[in-house]
C-alpha cells in the first residue's frame, strides 16, 4: 500500500512539475535559512561552555551608582578577589587578570621587535579555572614564577617562526615592565567560542613586582576577577551577602555619594549579556540573537505558508481525483493517508535540499556575519532535532488541512462537479497571504531602518574631524632612555615635515576606551559627596587643533605657558557633572583632582566610542610625556610616500620599536562593524523572504490562471482587453496584500523603535522607511502577477476554449 502511495506521489510530481518545483524550492530556501541561523545561534550560545568547572565560575561585576551616572565595569579592585575569598568560605579560589591594550607592549625576539595588543597579566590560578589546551608546559605551574609567560601557538609562529619555543627568552617592554621573560607554556590557539582574547599571558607576580598596588589595593579598579564557587553554592545567596563587604571596603566611595555594588555574572553569560567597561574581549548581543531567531522563524513560516497556499489552491483539481478514487473503492482513511504521505514526501525532499543548501552556503554566510565558527560538514544535535521537528511539524501543518478537506468530499457531488472546496480553502489562503506579506513588510521596513541607522552613524557630526588624520602608535615606554628628549625631537621633525599640517600626541584617540578614570573629582570647596567620575586624557597642546575639537569657552593649552601643566580642560559633559551651569562659569575655577587645577577651557563633547554609549565626561591634562599615539593631520595626496617618510623619522628616534600606524577615520568606523554585520545579515534574509514570497505569488497566479483559462478565453472572444485580463487575475491577490501592509505597519513601527532604543544617538525614522516597502510589495505583486497574466492574455482564446 505504501508503495502505491509513493507511486501516486511520483505521478503527481511529474504532472505538476512547476508547482512541485515552487513548493520544494521555497521550502528548501526556508529550511536553509532557518538552519543557518540556528547554527549561528548555537555557536553564540556555546561561548565558554567547554570549561569543566564553568558552571561554578562567576565574574564579579563592579557597579557604581551616583546621582547622574550608573557605571558598570568588569574591572574589580586588585584586592577584591583576595578579600572575597577570605570573607566568604563559599569561594573556593579566584583568578584576576589585567589587560594592557591601553599600553604599547613591545616584544623582542633576537632583536626583532613585535607589538602585541592582546597581552594580559594573569595570576597563577588562571588555568585552575579555565581549561585551555596546552601544547607544552605544566598548566598548574606555568604562571607561578615572576617573569614567566604563556603564549599561543600563533604568537609563537609570529615571534619565533616555530612552535617549539618552551623555555625560550623574550624581551618584554611596556609601561610596567622592562625585563627578559621566559616562555613557560604554549597554548593551542584559543577556540572561537570564548570571551577571552589574548595571545600572551604574563605571570601576575611580574606586575606585582612592578607595582605593589596590583596585589591588594582597593583604589585601582581595573582587574576582571573570576570566582570559583564551591560545589552546591547558590550564587544568588552569596551575592546577597555582598552589601556587608561593600560597607567594609568602600567607605571612601560611599562618602563621595557613590553606591558601589558587586554582582555575579556566570561565565557562560558574559559573552552575550555583558558589555561593560574593561571587557577582556569582544562581546556578542543577546538582542541580535533574538532578532535573528525571529527572522529565521519568519522565513520558515513564509516558506510553509507558500506550500499550504499552493496546496489548498489546487484542492479543486484534487477534488476530481478524490471522487474517482472514492468511486473505485478508496475509503476516507486511505485518502487521508495518501495526502499525508504526499506531504511527508515533499517535506523530506525539501528538508534534504535545504540541509544540502545550508552546507554549501555556510562559508558565504560566515563571511557575511564576520564570525569564525565551524564551516565544514556538520550535523549537530541541535540541527538534527530541528530537522526532525521541521519534518514532523511541516508534514502535519502542510498536509492535515488539505487531507482533511478532500477526504470528506462526497463522491456523488464531486463527480457531478458540485464541490465547495474553493470556498473552504479561499478564506484560509487569503489569511495566509495576509500573514505572509505582513512578515515581508516587517523584513523590508527593518532592513531599511537598519540601513538608515548605519548611514546616520557614518554621516553624523562626531564632534571631531577624523579625515586625513594618520595615527602612529607610540614606542614602548619602559627602557627608553631620554624618552622626553626623543619625544620633543620627534615632534619637531613631524611638524617640519611638508605633508604634515598638524601634529599632536596623546594617551588615547577616538575609537579607544579611556581607561584613565578618577572617581574623586570635584569643584573647589565641594564636599566628597559631590565628587564626579571623570575620564582623563593626557594630550599635547596641539591635540584640539589636530582633531578639530571645538572650544566652547576659554583657551587651549599653550606649552610656552609653564603653569598650563597644572591646568585642565573640561568637556561639556564634565562641567555639567561637576555642577557648572555654563562653559563661561567654569573658566578660571579650581577643580580638585591630582592636586588643585585651574580650568582654562571648555571643549565641546565628541564621540569617543560607539553610538550606543553617551558622551564621556572628559578632562584633558597637558602631558608632554603622553606617547601612546601620535596624531597627524596630513595633506591629501601620496599617502604611501608620507608613511614612508614618517617611518624613517620614527625609526631614527625609536630604534627597536615596530612602526605601526592607522588612519583615524577607518579605525573609528571599526566600531560600526557589528552594526554593518547585522545589516548585511538582515538584508540577506530579507532577500530570501522576497524570493520565497515571489515563488508563492508565481504559484498562486499560475493556479488562478489555470482555473480561469476558459473564462479568460470567453472574455477575449467577447472583446475584453489585455488590461481587463490582468486586473481579473491580479485583483484578488492585491486586496489581502493591502490588508497585510495596513496591519503590519503599526507593529513594525513599534518593534523598530524598540531596537533603536539601544542607541544613545539614533536616527529619526522618516515616512520613506515605511512608504518604500509598501510600494515595493505592491509593485512586486503587480509585476509578478501581471507578467503571468499577460502571458495567458496573449494566447489564442481558441486554445483556452478547447482545453480538456
Amino acid at each position: 500500500m505504501i508503495k502505491n502511495y509513493f507511486s501516486i506521489v511520483l505521478r503527481s510530481l511529474k504532472k505538476k512539475k512547476v508547482f512541485a518545483f515552487i513548493n520544494i524550492c521555497g521550502l528548501a530556501i526556508g529550511i536553509c535559512a532557518f538552519l543557518l541561523i540556528l547554527d549561528f545561534i548555537s555557536f553564540e550560545n556555546s561561548f565558554d561552555n567547554f570549561h569543566q568547572k564553568g558552571d561554578r565560575i562567576y565574574r564579579v561585576q563592579y557597579e557604581k551608582i551616583s546621582a547622574d551616572r550608573h557605571d558598570k565595569s568588569a574591572g574589580l579592585a586588585a584586592g577584591g578577589g583576595p578579600a572575597l575569598m577570605e570573607a566568604y568560605p563559599e569561594v573556593e579560589t579566584f583568578s584576576k587578570i589585567w589587560g594592557t591594550n591601553h599600553m604599547v607592549n613591545l616584544i623582542k625576539v633576537n632583536d626583532e621587535p613585535f607589538e602585541s595588543e592582546k597581552l594580559f597579566y594573569a595570576d597563577s590560578s588562571f588555568f585552575e579555572l579555565f581549561d585551555f589546551d596546552f601544547l607544552a608546559g605544566n598548566r598548574m605551574t606555568v604562571l607561578d614564577e615572576v617573569n614567566s609567560i604563556v603564549i599561543t601557538e600563533s604568537a609563537a609562529e609570529r615571534f619565533f617562526g616555530r612552535k617549539d619555543v618552551l623555555n625560550e627568552a623574550v624581551y618584554l617592554q611596556n609601561g610596567m615592565t622592562n625585563v627578559v621573560v621566559k616562555v613557560t607554556g604554549i597554548l593551542k590557539d584559543l577556540p572561537a567560542n570564548t570571551h577571552f582574547d589574548f595571545e600572551v599571558l604574563v605571570s601576575f607576580e611580574s606586575l606585582v613586582n612592578a607595582t605593589e598596588t596590583a596585589a591588594n589595593s582597593f583604589g585601582w579598579n581595573a582587574f576582571p576577577t573570576y570566582l570559583l564557587l564551591k560545589e552546591g553554592v547558590d550564587p544568588s545567596i552569596l551575592e546577597a551577602k555582598f552589601p556587608d563587604f561593600i560597607e567594609t571596603h568602600y567607605q571612601n566611595a560611599i562618602g563621595q555619594g557613590i553606591q558601589p555594588l558587586y554582582k555575579l555574572r556566570s561565565l557562560e553569560d558574559i559573552y552575550l549579556h555583558s558589555n561593560v567597561r574593561f571587557e577582556v574581549g569582544p562581546t556578542g548581543s543577546y538582542q541580535v540573537l533574538q532578532i535573528l531567531t525571529g527572522i529565521s522563524v519568519f522565513i520558515i513560516i513564509l516558506a510553509y505558508f507558500n506550500y499550504i497556499n499552493i496546496t489548498t489552491a489546487q484542492a479543486l483539481d484534487r477534488a476530481k481525483e478524490v471522487g474517482v478514487r472514492k468511486a473505485a473503492g478508496a475509503n476516507k482513511a486511505q485518502l487521508f493517508t495518501q495526502f499525508m504521505v504526499e506531504s511527508f514526501f515533499f517535506n523530506f525532499l525539501s528538508m534534504a535540499a535545504g540541509f544540502t543548501l545550508m552546507q554549501v552556503s555556510k562559508p558565504l554566510f560566515t563571511e557575511v556575519i564576520g564570525k569564525e565558527f565551524p564551516i565544514g560538514l556538520t550535523f549537530s544535535t541541535a540541527q538534527f532535532l530541528a530537522l526532525i521537528i521541521i519534518l514532523v511539524m511541516g508534514t502535519l501543518f502542510s498536509g492535515l488541512y488539505p487531507a482533511w478537506i478532500l477526504s470528506k468530499l462526497k463522491t456523488s457531488e464531486v463527480l457531478r462537479g458540485k464541490t465547495n472546496v474553493r470556498g473552504r480553502s479561499g478564506f484560509l489562503r487569503k489569511s495566509l497571504v495576509v500573514v505572509q506579506f505582513s512578515i515581508l513588510c516587517f523584513l523590508l521596513v527593518g532592513s531599511l531602518a537598519v540601513r538608515e541607522q548605519i548611514q546616520y552613524m557614518l554621516n553624523a557630526d562626531l564632534g571631531f574631524d577624523p579625515n586625513q588624520v594618520l595615527v602612529i602608535k607610540g614606542p614602548a615606554a619602559g627602557g627608553n632612555t631620554n624618552l622626553d628628549t626623543k619625544l620633543q625631537s620627534f615632534m619637531a621633525r613631524l611638524e617640519s615635515t611638508p605633508q604634515v599640517i598638524e601634529a599632536s600626541h596623546s594617551t588615547v584617540v577616538p575609537g579607544k576606551e579611556i581607561s584613565w578614570i578618577n572617581n574623586d573629582v570635584r569643584r573647589e570647596g565641594a564636599s566628597e559627596s559631590e565628587s564626579a567620575s571623570i575620564h582623563f586624557i593626557g594630550v599635547s597642546d596641539n591635540y584640539l587643533n589636530t582633531l578639530d575639537l571645538k572650544l566652547l569657552a576659554g583657551r587651549n593649552f599653550d606649552k610656552e605657558i609653564l603653569s598650563d601643566t597644572g591646568s585642565i580642560l573640561l568637556s561639556n559633559s564634565a562641567l555639567k557633572a561637576l555642577g557648572f551651569t555654563s562653559p563661561e562659569q567654569a573658566i578660571d575655577q579650581k577643580v580638585m583632582t591630582f592636586g588643585e587645577r585651574r580650568v582654562i577651557g571648555v571643549v565641546d563633547d565628541y564621540m569617543q566610542e560607539s553610538f550606543k554609549k553617551g558622551y564621556n565626561a572628559t578632562a584633558y591634562l597637558l602631558a608632554p610625556w603622553a606617547n601612546n599615539y601620535f596624531s597627524l593631520k596630513i595633506s591629501a595626496g601620496n599617502a604611501q610616500g608620507v608613511t614612508e617618510s614618517l617611518e624613517k623619522i620614527y625609526r631614527e628616534h625609536f630604534a627597536g620599536n615596530p612602526f605601526e600606524y592607522f588612519f583615524l577615520d577607518e579605525f573609528f568606523q571599526r566600531q560600526f562593524e557589528e552594526d554593518r554585520t547585522f545589516a548585511k545579515t538582515f538584508n540577506l534574509f530579507t532577500l530570501l523572504g522576497i524570493w520565497i514570497s515571489c515563488l508563492g505569488l508565481i504559484g498562486l497566479t499560475l493556479h488562478a490562471v489555470s482555473l480561469r483559462r476558459k473564462e479568460i478565453g470567453i472574455r477575449k472572444v467577447l472583446g475584453a482587453k489585455l488590461l481587463n485580463v490582468v486586473v481579473l487575475v491580479s485583483g484578488k491577490l492585491i486586496y489581502p496584500i493591502v490588508i497585510a501592509v495596513v496591519l503590519s505597519i503599526p507593529v513594525t513601527y513599534y518593534l523598530v523603535n524598540q531596537w533603536l532604543q539601544n542607541y544613545t544617538f539614533a536616527t529619526n525614522l522618516g515616512p520613506t522607511v515605511f512608504i518604500l516597502p509598501v510600494l515595493a510589495i505592491v509593485l512586486l505583486t503587480l509585476i509578478t502577477t501581471s507578467i503571468l497574466s499577460i502571458r495567458t492574455g496573449l494566447k489564442n482564446p481558441v486554445d483556452s476554449l478547447r482545453y480538456e
